[in-house]
């Protein structure tokens, strides 16, 4: 069970890491003359949208992206999802969302970015969120101090 082990201050809100990634799967809904991508870790606490607008920008500046399916399957994107139709998620699926920031402990020792989720309101609320607050730099020299650790223990 994935667990958040951590709150970090960011700008005026925190930032929460997590002890593992949440794994989306997408599913593809029509909407209107396009269609949405709505991907959903296997809890239904985590989710994320991309939205198909095909325009003469690219979305994430045109790179290959390859999307897992719900039914196995993959999409390769290549510049027309765009990160958005969040409304969408709340009236195709029915649920209650939020937007939070977050990654998972690993990620954010190999590089320390954090990134952003939906997720349904009800199941982040029943979630134990730790008490403590660290400060970003203070967090992200734990980060690096681990990752060091973990060089030195390789050697």
């Amino acid at each position: 069970m994935r667990k958040i082990i951590a709150k970090v201050q960011f700008n005026e809100k925190h930032a929460f890491v997590l002890s593992k990634e949440p794994k989306l799967l997408y599913t593809k809904y029509d909407v209107g003359s396009t269609h949405i991508l709505i991907g959903v870790d296997k809890s239904k606490t985590f989710y994320n949208s991309l939205y198909c607008y095909r325009t003469k920008e690219k979305a994430f500046a045109g790179r290959t992206l390859h999307i897992p399916m719900a039914d196995g399957s993959e999409t390769i994107a290549q510049g027309e999802y765009w990160h958005g139709g969040f409304t969408l998620v709340e009236d195709i699926l029915g649920i209650k969302t939020a937007h939070i920031t977050a990654n998972d402990i690993e990620s954010l020792i190999h590089c320390y970015v954090f990134t952003g989720y939906l997720v349904d309101v009800a199941k982040w609320d029943r979630l134990k969120k730790p008490e403590k607050v660290y400060g970003y730099a203070e967090y992200e020299k734990y980060c690096h101090n681990l990752n060091l650790k973990r060089k030195a223990a390789k050697i």
